[in-house]
């Protein structure tokens, strides 16, 4: 029987435990914003994330019971990545045709986009 929650000591307990901690506060960090309809930097929140997640992959390589915390948020990180890739992606192609996009804020479901054709500036708005 372990002592540790698994791990081979108790110093590695401590810090699986202080990132569970900080991946909640993260989650309720974003979750309170949301509520009151406010704006919060989401490549900071994205980036905290998966560094929590990713640290907490490597620690229970070494830990031999369950429950890995890190499975519950397995969703969110492949969600959160992937949208990082289309934005990539989007931004690349935006900027090689001189497009710019805005959302017309945090919680609309319109955004505009606005590009350049010979010069003249063009805005249209899209659905998400």
């Amino acid at each position: 029987m372990s002592i540790y929650g698994g791990f081979g000591t108790r110093q590695q307990e401590t810090q699986y435990n202080n990132l569970t901690e900080t991946l909640i506060s993260l989650l309720q960090y974003r979750l309170i914003a949301y509520m009151k309809c406010e704006k919060i930097d989401e490549e900071s929140f994205r980036l905290g994330i998966l560094n929590v997640y990713d640290s907490m992959t490597r620690m229970e390589i070494r830990k031999y019971l369950e429950p890995k915390f890190s499975d519950s948020c397995k969703d969110l990180v492949k969600k959160i990545v992937k949208e990082m890739e289309e934005e990539k992606k989007i931004s690349e192609v935006a900027s090689e045709h001189h497009i710019f996009i805005k959302q017309t804020s945090p919680n609309s479901l319109l955004g505009e986009i606005y590009f350049d054709i010979k010069g003249k500036t063009q805005r249209k708005y899209w659905k998400r």
